[in-house]
């Protein structure tokens, strides 16, 4: 057992350089609890060097061979993280800042080469089986986003469920935050972005540099800026 890691044992988690395993925030834990927490910590240590803060009643749930490794993950009370069997986290930045939040990988879903997902309050994020995940922003507050099985990431995506500020008309919101659902075996190309509202069939294809803030049938091709369907009918594969 190495010097840092016997520190970790013995007095629990303290301030120290970035370089260290893991650092976690704890409050209000039974014993129960801090022991729960100690056995998550050593799990995160003998599988890669993340680091995890998790406040208050806040939950991390890691299955046996799912994999973490060089991630950062941040859990808010009563926000939850849920990693099922065979997923792969690497590389990734995961903050779940407000309450009530719950971020869920379904089986052998994939989340790598710095991917991240910010959720502010009130939201769910559901990452469906065996989807690929790479250098996405998904942006949650307020509202959902749902990620079908088999869906396909390419890079620099951006999947954002609300406008940040609020829009007044006579003193009422104008621009609620809105649910994102992307259906099944879905292909977003590179530098889509995927706003509020939208609602994506499964087969369908986003094409590069979408700005996709409408919904599509299932085997739809949208491309453009707003993103239009321009063409129906097909599917694609790997």
């Amino acid at each position: 057992m190495s010097a840092e890691l016997r520190s970790f044992a013995k007095h629990g988690p303290r301030a120290g350089p970035r370089r260290r395993l893991c650092c976690f925030t704890l409050k209000n834990l039974s014993v129960m609890g801090l022991l729960r927490t100690f056995i998550t910590a050593l799990r995160h240590y003998l599988r890669g060097r993340n680091r995890v803060h998790i406040v208050g009643d806040g939950e991390l749930h890691i299955a046996p061979d799912a994999r973490l490794r060089r991630s950062k993950i941040y859990i808010s009370p009563g926000s939850c993280v849920q990693i099922e069997n065979r997923c792969s986290i690497n590389g990734a930045r995961i903050a779940l800042l407000g309450d009530n939040n719950s971020l869920i990988f379904q089986e052998a879903a994939r989340l790598l080469g710095g991917a991240t997902v910010t959720m502010e309050g009130n939201s769910t994020v559901i990452i469906g089986r065996n989807a690929g995940v790479r250098r996405v922003d998904f942006v949650a507050k307020d509202a959902d986003i749902t990620v079908g099985e088999r869906c396909m990431f390419s890079n620099n995506i951006v999947v954002r469920n609300h406008d940040s500020h609020k829009v007044l008309v006579d003193g009422k919101i104008a621009n609620q935050a809105r649910d994102i659902v992307l259906g099944k075996h879905v292909w977003i190309g590179q530098n889509v972005s995927i706003l509020k509202s939208a609602e994506i069939g499964d087969d369908s294809i986003l094409g590069f540099g979408s700005v996709v803030t409408k919904s599509c049938p299932p085997g739809s091709v949208m491309a453009g800026n707003p993103a239009r369907i321009i063409k129906t009918g097909v599917s694609w594969d790997y």
